[in-house]
């Protein structure tokens, strides 16, 4: 099932208000219907292949987007009851109404997600199957570096919310945690944690010694050699004119690091990257100390000239 078919509904509810306060109430009441129509046919035992949860009525009087969007990200699962077991371990009905959730970030603002973050986390303690299952969920689309709604700031809010919940087990919230301190590393606006490196003529340096005097901003590729997925990303960003173009007006300046230990391996690839790239091997700090984790390789850092972290995990088809 597409995700645009999982969030129409949503953002037709937030979006759709009229020049007059009767036709926003009734675009708001219109779009809960409809979700409501689809919500009536899990009682007919279809919960799995049509059902959605009701969408909460937004007050009329609320006519701005933003504000419309953070009232029903906050009250966004009031009729949902985490007790009934039909409904919260149902893999289709959770993930359906978790992406209209999750859709509705954007326009809600980060105060309402975390107040909806909180409110959810709450009524699903009351049930542990049916809140394991939803940390799950929200690690799915929220986290998998896989998952077209990935968010890795909205993943933080639900991690934050279901650590702090005194009704949660302890065991159900290892993993949150874990993933929760690794999500808050790195985070843009912060400094990039400094790691030490080998470049391909031995010298020895550090990303914050290398990176400072400079104008530029950095793009730090972290890479394995041996990754399939790598070399085509690699070679991508190597034959990039627009790529060349920014290093060669010194608007930016690419450093390529592998953070493993294979020397041989790396000394065998290192040659075969672009002349005016730093590329590097890691000189034991980054894994060791879990200064930066790597869901998937490879992954993209672009830093300022301060080396304060504008992107974190960037796209690399925003570089070529």
């Amino acid at each position: 099932m597409g995700i645009k078919y999982l969030i129409a509904p949503v953002i037709g509810a937030v979006m759709a208000v009229s020049c007059s306060t009767g036709g926003a109430g009734n675009a708001a009441s219109s779009a809960g219907h409809e979700v409501s129509a689809k919500a009536a046919v899990a009682d007919s035992g279809q919960v799995g292949v049509a059902g959605q949860l009701p969408l909460p009525e937004v007050p009329a009087a609320l006519r701005d987007p933003q504000a419309r969007g953070a009232y029903i990200v906050e009250h966004f699962w009031d009729g949902m009851d985490f007790g009934n077991r039909d409904l919260s371990l149902d893999t289709a009905f959770m993930e359906q109404s978790f992406a209209n959730f999750a859709s509705l970030f954007e326009v809600s603002g980060d105060d309402a997600v975390r107040q909806g973050m909180l409110n959810l986390v709450e009524r699903a303690s009351a049930d542990a199957e049916a809140c394991a299952f939803l940390a799950y969920v929200a690690e799915k689309y929220l986290y998998d570096p896989n998952s077209p709604m990935l968010d890795e700031r909205s993943y933080i809010r639900f991690a934050e919310a279901l650590t702090g919940n005194a009704g949660v087990d302890a065991a159900l919230k290892a993993r949150p945690e874990w993933l929760l301190g690794v999500a808050r590393k790195n985070r843009p606006g912060s400094r990039a944690a400094d790691f030490g490196f080998i470049d391909r003529d031995g010298k020895r340096g550090t990303l914050h010694e290398w990176v400072r005097g400079s104008s530029s901003r950095v793009l730090i590729v972290f890479y394995d050699p041996d990754c399939d997925s790598c070399k085509g990303i690699l070679q991508a960003l190597a034959s990039s004119e627009r790529l060349a173009s920014a290093i060669d007006c010194g608007e930016l300046r690419v450093l390529a690091v592998y953070p493993g230990d294979d020397r041989e391996l790396w000394s065998q690839s290192s040659q075969s990257f672009p002349a005016k790239w730093e590329v590097a091997i890691d000189s034991g700090r980054i894994d060791k100390e879990e200064l930066y984790v790597f869901p998937a390789m490879p992954v993209l850092y672009l830093l300022e000239n301060d080396v304060t972290v504008i992107v974190k995990d960037m796209d690399y088809r925003a570089v070529i």
